[in-house]
């Protein structure tokens, strides 16, 4: 390779974009760290995972279910564009 000069090419280290606001208010546990909730679907949470594609990135939004601890299979959505509109579609779409 040094013959020829190629040399290796190094991925970079991720670099961290969000900056916390030091002044910001912390939210209260709403779940109370309570992940078995009593009656299925009352404790329900979220999750977007960034899927890249060849021609960028989409966003998949699922709602988990905690006591299962697996993704709905009914409750998801897949956008484009990481807006808060792709999570309320999620919701949407779960059947209860």
């Amino acid at each position: 390779m040094e013959e020829l000069g190629l040399t290796a090419k190094y991925r970079r280290a991720f670099k961290r974009t969000t900056i916390a606001d030091p002044n910001a208010k912390v939210r209260g546990d709403l779940v109370k760290r309570q992940f078995n909730p009593p009656v299925p679907t009352t404790g329900l949470c979220g999750d977007i995972t960034y899927l890249r594609i060849s021609q960028g990135w989409m966003y998949l939004a699922t709602v988990i279910d905690p006591r299962r601890r697996r993704p709905r299979h009914d409750a998801s959505a897949l956008a484009d564009r990481k807006e808060s509109a792709i999570a309320q579609t999620a919701r949407k779409n779960l059947k209860t």
